[in-house]
């Protein structure tokens, strides 16, 4: 089969990354053909015109996309963007806010959630984007939003994309993986979508054949062969892509990093939060009641982006 036959390869990467961004957003914007978030919406709002106008009404929202400006151009491209196919994860959120409520074997989590402020379109608005403005973590938004791209990434065999872990929930979620390859390459830790965008055109060869060896099934060699040409290309034209070219731009950084490609069950994020919540030093929540979760329906692709030498 040749590349051209191959499928694209798509990360689903949590709005949480994007506002500083981080490292893995970064790396993601980097080597996938696509990057899909979730661009927080009203609660059952089907049209997405309409869904908008409400958002805008929001300061915080507002404040927010504000935030996201630099991406801009990663937009206009279509490298970044909130749905996939007329498919939009976000309108799983909610979704999940309701099995939470309704499912005994999440009743742990229960207590992070917010009545009131879930069932009315703007206090649930201005929660989400004033959690990601500040980066979280509000258990109540922030795991149904995971848990709903996660969702959204098992049906479309999307990629999804994790950061070092740092959280009770996210040492828990990495217990769970079953690693498939690990490869290792330098990328970008902060610089503008501009340069994002002329390095994928620059490494495009090398970027289509990671993707390719990343979407064919992980091998391991296969990985780590694309990886190191990717490696000794990008070393080539390092000092070409760090250079500034404006004083006000933010500096480019670069940073070799981490891909552990590995499987997870499809509710591992629901998975590793009740864990947490149900852990000593999780606070008022080992006040909850305990749960036995039900077996994972499916597994999910994952990648674990970290950075390992600057």
């Amino acid at each position: 089969m040749t590349l051209a036959h191959q499928r694209p390869l798509t990360i689903g990467l949590s709005p949480y990354h994007l506002a500083g961004p981080s490292p893995a957003a970064v790396v993601s914007l980097l080597i996938a053909d696509r990057v899909v978030t979730i661009v927080p919406t009203p609660p059952g709002e089907p049209d997405r015109a309409r869904a908008r106008r409400k958002a805008e009404s929001v300061p915080r929202f507002v404040e927010l996309v504000d935030r996201w400006r630099w991406s801009v151009p990663l937009w206009l491209d279509g490298v970044l963007r909130g749905d996939l196919e007329g498919e939009d994860p976000a309108r799983g959120v909610h979704d999940v806010v309701r099995d939470i409520a309704e499912r005994d074997d999440l009743a742990p989590l229960r207590p992070f959630l917010h009545r009131g402020r879930d069932a009315d379109d703007r206090l649930w608005l201005d929660a989400i984007a004033s959690d990601l403005l500040r980066g979280g973590p509000d258990p109540g938004l922030a795991v149904p939003v995971t848990a709903a791209l996660d969702a959204f990434c098992a049906r479309t065999g999307a990629l999804a994309a994790r950061c070092e872990p740092n959280s009770i929930a996210e040492r828990a979620e990495v217990k769970l993986a079953r690693r498939r390859a690990r490869v290792a390459f330098p990328a970008f830790l902060g610089c503008t979508a501009e340069r994002l965008l002329e390095a994928r055109d620059l490494l495009e060869p090398q970027l289509r054949a990671l993707r390719v060896a990343i979407t064919t099934g992980a091998a391991e060699p296969s990985c780590r062969a694309a990886a190191d040409a990717l490696a000794d290309v990008f070393e080539t034209h390092a000092d070409h892509m760090t250079r500034v070219v404006d004083d006000l731009d933010p500096r480019t950084r670069t940073a070799w990093v981490s891909v552990e490609l590995s499987e997870l069950p499809a509710d591992a994020a629901l998975r590793s939060s009740v864990h947490a919540a149900m852990a000593p030093e999780a606070g008022r929540a080992r006040r909850a009641p305990t749960a036995v979760l039900t077996p994972p329906a499916g597994t999910l692709d994952a990648a674990f982006i970290r950075v390992v030498g600057r």
